[in-house]
């Protein structure tokens, strides 16, 4: 019974080191991709598709740019929260569970409001991907079950487990991420946005999915090892 609490234990641990490394990654390219429309509206009209006129009309006509501001402001806090609170987590930093709990609740925020906005006037925009993995993060801190794993301090009573199974899932989930975000989002929004290479979505978007694919790849051969050593011994 104790080897079984000390496994889920593990589990748990790795869990919340998946989530916030992916946490962080959304809101980092979130953060990165939403500067754009919050800061300069007038590029939503290079180009522009239905939503990016929509969105133009939210921030400009209607007065809601500093909406959009604030929750840009928001994300940059939750992505620089959340690196914060992920080496907490490995360090055992003693306020990692109240920590992790009001990052956590900025990042949904600051991913809700825009979303909400843009979709009630008929738009669309990724901002609800970042919410939802910080909701889910919000969520596993506030799960009884969860929350046992933390002593009074928020300290993980639980150690990190398997270190090539660790590893492997923090090479393959994030690699999912990385991927599947680039056919959901647009060019601003892109790992790769960065470089300013607009004119080569297409370009950028296969580089972008390639690499994903890759960690993926990557991760599912560090954890096929480690199963067939681990079967050898």
């Amino acid at each position: 019974m104790d080897k079984e609490l000390k496994i889920m234990g593990k589990g748990k641990k790795i869990t919340l080191i998946i989530m916030l490394v992916l946490a962080l990654l959304m809101g980092a390219m979130s953060a990165y991709g939403a500067m754009c429309p919050a800061y300069n509206p007038e590029r939503l009209l290079i180009d522009p598709s239905e939503s990016g006129l929509i969105l133009y009309a939210i921030l400009v006509t209607n007065g809601l740019q500093w909406v959009f501001i604030v929750a840009n402001i928001f994300t940059w806090i939750a992505s620089v929260g959340t690196l914060v609170m992920l080496i907490a987590l490995i360090a055992k930093w003693k306020f990692f569970y109240i920590g992790t709990v009001v990052t956590s609740a900025i990042g949904v925020v600051s991913g809700l409001t825009p979303y909400l906005i843009v979709a009630l006037n008929g738009g669309s925009t990724p901002s609800y991907m970042r919410a939802a993995i910080w909701g889910i993060i919000l969520i596993l801190m506030l799960i009884p079950a969860f929350k046992r794993s933390f002593d009074k301090n928020g300290i993980s009573t639980t150690e990190l487990g398997n270190k090539s199974n660790t590893t492997a899932a923090l090479l393959f989930f994030p690699g999912a991420l990385i991927g599947l975000q680039a056919l959901f989002v647009g060019p601003s929004h892109m790992v790769l946005a960065a470089a300013q290479i607009y004119t080569y979505y297409g370009m950028v978007e296969a580089i972008q999915v390639g690499f994903g694919l890759l960690l993926m790849a990557v991760g599912v051969l560090v954890f096929a090892i480690a199963k067939i050593r681990s079967k050898r011994n």
